[in-house]
């Protein structure tokens, strides 16, 4: 079975994704602790945060958030902005050497 003959449930985070995301889950462990590290990387922030904003419901008919959540609390969010190297080459020329 391909990805496109796939179904999945209407509330999972699969079914609520958006965008051109790259999206991976690590799980990690330690004496006190369990969980995933869950990563996303896109061309656009926006993107990321509207499959944010659909995994919390904010744009589900009845409100409905991920069903992700049933079982995951998040501890942490961070972003990082990795830029273009067109981008590099722009702030290196802002310093002359």
């Amino acid at each position: 079975m391909n990805a496109e003959e796939k179904t999945f449930l209407p509330r999972s985070h699969i079914q609520r994704g958006y965008g051109a995301l790259y999206r991976q889950a690590y799980p990690y462990f330690t004496t006190n602790e369990k969980g995933l590290y869950f990563l996303a990387f896109s061309s656009f922030l926006s993107q990321i945060e509207e499959a944010l904003h659909r995994m919390a419901g904010h744009f589900a008919e009845d409100g409905s958030k991920d069903d992700i959540f049933k079982f995951t609390h998040v501890v942490a969010t961070n972003y990082y902005y990795c830029p273009s190297v067109p981008q590099l080459n722009h702030l290196l020329s802002l310093f002359p050497q």
